[in-house]
């Protein structure tokens, strides 16, 4: 299929959304072909479910939520885990995408600043963009939670650029971790495959929601480093 669509389009100027389409698509044909076997969830809520009880519900868990915009995911996923001693940090500008993704231009997701109020003491919101914030959001994680028994990062920053330096920048930190990717196919596609090219990192999969292709992805990435284990 991709093969037929390049030569379709050899010769004409192609936009960078369809080239991560074609990488992606190419991605999920060969490297992530396992993805599409993995059961598949008509809701995200269904895939939060199982993600959380896969981690655990009654473990004490380190949470890191890496774009909020409105927190509904982290209220969800929060409210899933009813240990009194696990942690959710929800990490975002709140000034919406610093660059064009696809059709959405800069700015698309903003609160004006405005961070989500919550009644869960276990939810600290940290403000800023991801480059100027990560070492503090790190050690506000090991002060918070420095044995989590789980560890799961969720991937919601939907570019490229976010996401590669994030997983870029986890690598240092943690050793494994249970992942949820929000919007995989396209961005995110690019950002793990190439991570996983650069650092030699292992990715298994568990289960996914799609609509044409997979959208919200679950699984656990190992590093392989023997240093961290959750």
């Amino acid at each position: 299929m991709v093969r037929h669509a390049l030569k379709e389009f050899a010769g004409k100027a192609l936009s960078t959304e369809i080239c991560d389409r074609f990488c992606a698509q190419a991605a999920l044909q060969h490297q992530y072909r396992s993805l599409l076997a993995t059961h598949k969830y008509e809701k995200k809520e269904d895939l939060w479910d199982f993600a959380i009880n896969t981690c655990g519900a009654e473990k004490r868990l380190l949470f890191l939520e890496f774009g909020v915009w409105k927190g509904y995911s982290m209220s969800y996923i929060s409210k899933g885990f009813r240990n009194g001693d696990s942690r959710f940090i929800g990490c975002d500008s709140f000034e919406g995408l610093p660059e064009k993704w696809g059709s959405s231009p800069i700015r698309t997701f903003t609160t004006d600043g405005n961070i989500p109020r919550t009644d869960d003491t276990r939810v600290t919101f940290v403000k800023g963009w991801f480059q100027n914030t990560f070492d503090h959001t790190i050690k506000l994680a090991r002060e918070m939670v420095p044995h989590p028994e789980e560890l799961l990062i969720h991937f919601d920053a939907d570019i490229y650029s976010s996401t590669l330096f994030l997983l870029s920048r986890l690598y240092n930190e943690f050793d494994r971790y249970y992942f949820i990717f929000d919007e995989f196919t396209g961005h995110e596609t690019r950002a793990l495959l190439n991570f996983q090219q650069a650092y030699g990192v292992n990715v298994e999969f568990f289960c996914h929601r799609d609509e044409v292709f997979p959208q919200q992805v679950f699984g656990k990435l190992d590093s392989m480093k023997g240093k961290y284990q959750p």
